[in-house]
């Protein structure tokens, strides 16, 4: 006689007590879903291609915001209630999803509506877009994932309203569909380049491109989300010394070496002045991010999605204010140049660091002490990678 496949009375109590277990993604609803996205990145890609042939507008961008927008309801979505459902715990099942999401992305670019298999150069963009987007992809996820935890550990494990869910929407589209269009806009780059093209990409789709003020502005609302949800968050006093250490001691000790260090060998023209600053302000950044992950893992990249954005704005700041008789227009410099080309490489350094940062476990900061010695080290860091930049010469300007 076949055993019973109800639920049993013990299994039908629990479930009535956390309705939002039922909802958690699976690896074959993982699979499925990266798998559709990378085909609908694929057909509309195309489609954009056809439409906005002889125009100056890109089919990257277009693509990127459908399968982001895909992503972001399919997959967003239920990470942010399995996440409500466990009270903002981290969870390493959760955390190895995001590799199996960014492979089946891969995957998906080998199944194309358009043809069977792939023509000779690959799929879309090249073969180096079967590497650099499902690392893009589990960077985003990785970051959606952080920012769930951030918000569930303010709301707690009550049910999410519908404007919730417009901000989860809202939140994983921009994640996702940013770090498609900067693995789409690398791999461009990437074709275009001759000498050093992984370098010359990496700056021409960070802080040297073209939409870095679109890029900005994305960062900027996802900053800024990250930090509401932040300043609620139910955690001891202690727990919120280590980011606002760690911008202090970055801003200050790229400030003081940009400003106070030069090289003899280092050309003195605005155009290396003003990359340089930007550059500058985007390490202050990149070093409070890094420091975060080594202090917390896993659980570094939710401060960080507002504290490396706030060290780069503020270091950005200093420089400008530094030169303030020196610019033609200063306004319009501080926002569309320093803080538009700071932030737009930032979200490059995000992703990449989210993409392996994601999968670490969790662990907490520690006494005093450690959040003091990670603040000096993250000062200490910040100054060298400034002085590197100021010896780096021509390898790191845009001629």
């Amino acid at each position: 006689m076949r055993a019973p496949t109800t639920p049993t009375h013990d299994r039908r109590l629990a479930v009535l007590r956390a309705p939002l277990t039922l909802l958690r993604p699976s690896l074959l609803d993982t699979f499925v879903v990266g798998l559709l996205a990378a085909v609908l990145l694929d057909s509309m890609d195309g489609l954009g291609n056809l439409l906005l042939s002889g125009t100056s507008w890109s089919s990257a961008p277009v693509g990127a915001l459908c399968a982001g927008l895909f992503l972001a309801v399919g997959w967003g979505v239920a990470v942010w209630r399995d996440t409500q459902a466990r009270g903002g715990a981290n969870s390493g099942a959760v955390r190895w999803l995001h590799a199996a999401l960014g492979m089946s992305v891969g995957a998906g670019l080998l199944v194309r509506l358009q043809s069977t298999g792939t023509t000779a150069s690959g799929p879309m963009r090249g073969w180096p877009l079967l590497i650099v987007l499902p690392l893009s992809v589990m960077g985003a996820a990785s970051l959606g994932a952080a920012f769930a935890r951030l918000w569930s550990s303010r709301r707690g494990a009550e049910h999410i309203a519908f404007r919730d869910q417009l901000a989860v929407v809202a939140v994983n589209a921009l994640l996702v569909g940013g770090a498609l269009w900067l693995a789409m806009d690398f791999c461009t780059m990437l074709k275009a380049a001759f000498a050093e093209p992984v370098p010359y990409a990496a700056l021409l789709t960070g802080p040297y491109a073209a939409s870095s003020g679109t890029r900005a502005v994305g960062l900027v609302a996802v900053a800024a989300a990250a930090l509401w949800a932040a300043s609620r968050w139910a955690r001891p006093l202690d727990s919120h010394w280590l980011p606002a250490l760690c911008v202090a001691g970055a801003v200050v000790a790229s400030a003081v070496t940009r400003l106070g260090y030069r090289p003899s060998a280092m050309p003195r023209d605005w155009t290396a002045t003003w990359q340089l600053d930007v550059l500058t302000a985007l390490c202050a950044g990149a070093v409070c991010a890094v420091a975060l992950v080594v202090c917390r893992g896993s659980d570094g990249l939710g401060p960080a999605l507002y504290v490396a954005p706030a060290a780069s704005v503020l270091t950005a700041t200093v420089l400008w204010a530094a030169r303030f008789g020196s610019w033609r227009h200063p306004f319009d410099v501080w926002a569309t140049v320093l803080v538009g080309g700071s932030l737009s490489g930032l979200v490059v350094v995000l992703v990449a660091l989210a993409a392996p940062a994601g999968l670490l476990p969790a662990w907490g900061a520690g006494r005093r002490t450690v959040t003091g010695g990670a603040a000096a080290v993250t000062a200490l860091a910040a100054i060298a990678s400034v002085v590197s930049l100021e010896h780096a010469g021509d390898a790191v300007l845009l001629r």
